[in-house]
């Protein structure tokens, strides 16, 4: 999008290359998952990157985690109530472990094996469309004349709005479903919840986009949502 539709040059480098490239040279750097092969130092760098007026521009849950595990950015994960009890049962593991003995561990349900990847595919999200409420007061919104902005999703993964009330410029609606299929707990996970946030980290900023803006470069409706981060990146701020 950035070469094809802005007409801007960009440098492609591959992640495990990131580390040795002079990041000063630059103003924003673009990833789309997560960056497992860079060191510590690299990521140090990076962080110093942002907090010297970068722009880190982080699309896709994985980027997203990897991020947020860096403790680059912040944010809280909404989950399902599988999840939810999942997580329960790991941190209660010390505890099964040091009462070996107790016979009062919940059984669980079986299920039928043949089920599962009916149940693992009502959990996914593939090529639904969703309506959100844009900020088009914000940086990130210039250029927009309607709040309504129609947003092509890939992802069942869902995050809360920012703590700080001006930095959610993309919040889906609360019935937010205009085409395809979502079930019943995804649709309540997305609702009200954010699709894209700016974390603030010293003179620059993290953009936290959880869905795809160019899309196979034919869902032009959120593109520009990347190229105002690109021309207005010093504007990506938090205020008070």
């Amino acid at each position: 999008m950035v070469d094809r539709r802005v007409r801007m040059p960009i440098s492609m480098v591959d992640h495990n290359r990131l580390g040795s490239v002079e990041l000063r040279d630059y103003t924003h750097v673009l990833i789309t998952q997560g960056l497992r092969m860079l060191n510590d130092g690299a990521i140090e760098k990076l962080k110093s990157f942002i907090e010297g007026g970068g722009i880190l521009w982080a699309q896709g849950d994985s980027a997203i985690r990897w991020v947020v595990d860096k403790e680059l950015a912040e944010v809280k994960w909404r989950k399902t109530e599988k999840e939810k009890a999942a997580e329960a049962a790991k941190n209660s593991d010390a505890k099964a472990k040091k009462d070996s003995d107790s016979e009062d561990d919940e059984l669980v349900e079986r299920i039928p094996f043949a089920q599962a990847r009916d149940e693992a595919a009502f959990r996914l999200v593939r090529g639904a469309i969703f309506g959100a409420s844009l900020d088009i007061t914000h940086p990130i919104g210039y250029g927009f004349t309607d709040e309504f902005l129609p947003v092509f999703r890939r992802s069942n993964q869902f995050f809360e709005r920012s703590r700080n009330a001006y930095s959610t410029p993309v919040l889906y609606n609360e019935d937010p479903l205009i085409s395809g299929y979502v079930n019943e707990e995804n649709h309540k996970l997305i609702a009200g919840s954010a699709s894209l946030v700016i974390d603030q980290v010293g003179q620059g900023a993290v953009v936290l986009a959880l869905d795809n803006t160019t899309f196979r470069a034919f869902w032009w409706g959120t593109q520009r949502l990347l190229s105002n981060a690109l021309f207005f990146g010093d504007l990506l701020e938090e205020p008070e």
